[in-house]
């Protein structure tokens, strides 16, 4: 019962708010980007259902290098950018290899932008460099080609339904940085059929944009996100994040941030969203203007639905008492709902384990690894 509470808060909340996307926002939940939070210690066995450790399989050809693409029952999926290799276990971390089918051939992507993982058609689908969409099943063989009429923000593909990838879509006719001209409104959040490649776009309207100013020039937010099976948008040039819903294919507005980015006393910083569950939503705020090192001008945030507090998190873990673990540990991609993953090194929890500082299952685990090993994941279900 106790874990029913906070969403029967939310719920409640929600209930007695407007569902249109087209009426105020005054009962969301309201992120105010301009008053720094204090910090706050947070015990992942004290918010946890369910704690699991899996040692991702280590051998000669599965050397993980790269970000996670999917954790879920099915299984883990992490790509190598540079390599346009995507590294497949199945969801307790066994290997089950690697795909790379990179080069110049009719058959293959010339880069790799972003790929998905498909789990129940068995497919991995990778946007090129080129306007395509290239299709594989799990065992690396060419199926087929999706071709892909627009211009892609950078890395901006993400799961949406069992029919359809999601998309946005660059502002037409500019590059990063020239965030203060003109442009025709557009709508950038487009669907692709898995199959045919159809596309289909979703009402929501880009009206600005907004990009991060570095001493080496412009880079832009991405504005998508996959948080457990759901799937947001988060544009930095709106005020509004929204949660989008392959049923019917809609948006419904979640949270808003203020002051307004588009005024002069909420210009200065930036909010995406990068993760939720029933009970927290996860935060970066980040500086427009970057000067020095990019750490020092972002945070990490979490904001409690239910007593509606944002606090920036000290995660700690029982297992591992003295491991430094901060919010930019935490792994959001698409898995499974209402769930927080982390990736523990395996030379840490070494040196952890040598000094006495692992309890449980973890010490047992570690006793196992080696230096070079593949990263643990834990995976906490809320």
């Amino acid at each position: 019962m106790k874990h029913l509470l906070p969403l029967l808060t939310v719920l409640l909340l929600m209930a007695g708010c407007s569902t249109s996307p087209h009426k105020d926002n005054d009962c969301l939940p309201e992120i105010k980007v301009n008053q720094t939070p204090d910090k706050k210690e947070i015990t992942f066995q004290e918010i946890a259902e369910n704690i699991s450790y899996f040692p991702l399989e280590t051998n000669d050809s599965m050397l993980l290098r790269g970000v996670f693409l999917s954790i879920c029952n099915e299984g883990i999926a992490v790509m190598h950018q540079v390599d346009g290799q995507v590294f497949l276990f199945d969801g307790k971390g066994k290997a089950r290899g690697s795909i790379s089918r990179k080069g110049g051939g009719p058959e293959e992507y010339v880069g790799m932008q972003q790929a998905v993982v498909d789990w129940k058609r068995n497919e991995l689908f990778v946007l090129d460099y080129k306007p395509h969409v290239k299709v594989y099943d799990l065992s690396g063989n060419y199926k087929r080609t999706l071709p892909v009429p627009i211009k892609v923000r950078d890395r901006e593909m993400y799961p949406y339904s069992d029919s359809h990838l999601v998309l946005f879509k660059e502002v037409p006719d500019t590059e990063i940085g020239q965030a203060d001209k003109d442009f025709a409104p557009y709508q950038p959040i487009i669907l692709l059929e898995k199959t045919t490649g159809e596309t289909t776009t979703l009402p929501y309207t880009k009206t600005s944009n907004v990009s991060i100013r570095l001493s080496s020039g412009w880079v832009n937010n991405n504005a998508i996100y996959a948080s457990g099976r759901n799937i947001y948008l988060s544009d930095v040039s709106s005020d509004t994040i929204y949660q989008l819903h392959p049923s019917g294919h809609t948006i419904e507005p979640k949270i808003v941030r203020t002051p307004s980015v588009n005024s002069m006393d909420g210009e200065r910083f930036l909010l995406n969203l990068e993760g939720s569950s029933n009970r927290y939503g996860f935060f970066r705020r980040t500086n427009k203007e970057i000067k020095g090192k990019a750490a020092q001008s972002m945070q990490e945030w979490m904001y409690d639905y239910q007593t509606g507090k944002t606090f920036q998190p000290i995660f700690k873990n029982q297992d591992a008492p003295s491991m430094k673990l901060d919010a930019h540990t935490l792994i959001h991609c698409h898995g499974e709902d209402n769930c927080l993953y982390v990736k523990l090194e395996a030379f840490e929890l070494i040196e952890a384990l040598e000094n006495g500082e692992l309890n449980g299952e973890l010490q047992t685990i570690a006793q196992e690894l080696v230096e070079d090993d593949n990263p643990v994941l834990m995976v906490v279900k809320l």
